[in-house]
């Protein structure tokens, strides 16, 4: 094992037996000095899940993150992890987030005010796996609220710029990692994919 921060976006997949859906998690750095990766991935996010030590509380990088949330109208799911240590402080904790989530609405920084998300914050303890149902629980009731986007049909996997502009009016933010209304500036074409047992595949 390696010791230091996580310096990359990873993704793990969760699915009930009861479930419809399938969950993707997008776990994405923790440290101050990777604010650009999180914004990205809560760019291409349907629900955020923001983690919250009970052990240190409140941090530069939450607000940071309620940010990002607002900016792309993603709905919040937090989770107060560490609950399993002896300097675990969960209702302070709770406190200190609700104060911060008030201070950003007052202040006008953010479009939404997170009082009702901040009392349904679960505690857990990632490291013993526990209430980690309740969570994704939670998480599926954010899903449940989202609306729902028709199926797109089967298209060839390259588009001409008219189809792309056709196409400007799906807002779905896994769509797009630039604005929609870019000018696509080029257009790529497969010509042919073929396997060589000397070369591997070309």
């Amino acid at each position: 094992a390696s010791l230091g921060s996580l310096q990359e976006v990873s993704a793990d997949r969760s699915q009930k037996a009861d479930w419809p859906i399938r969950i993707t998690f997008l776990d994405t750095p923790g440290h101050e000095a990777f604010e650009l990766q999180r914004g990205r991935t809560m760019a291409a996010a349907d629900v955020a899940v923001i983690v919250v030590s009970t052990e240190r509380g409140v941090e530069l990088q939450t607000e940071e993150v309620l940010l990002h949330a607002s900016r792309w109208k993603v709905p919040v799911v937090f989770a107060m992890n560490k609950i399993d240590l002896p300097d675990s402080h969960v209702e302070l904790t709770r406190a200190e987030l609700r104060r911060q989530c008030q201070r950003l609405y007052e202040q006008g920084l953010v479009t939404v005010d997170w009082t009702v998300e901040v009392e349904n914050a679960v505690p857990i303890s990632a490291l013993h796996c526990m209430h980690l149902g309740d969570l994704l629980s939670q998480v599926r009731r954010a899903l449940q609220d989202l609306p729902r986007l028709p199926l797109r049909e089967l298209t060839p996997p390259s588009a001409t710029p008219g189809e792309a502009l056709r196409r400007k009016e799906i807002h779905r933010r896994t769509d797009f990692l630039v604005g929609v209304e870019t000018l696509p500036s080029a257009v790529a074409l497969v010509i042919e994919v073929s396997r060589s047992g000397d070369q591997g595949e070309t």
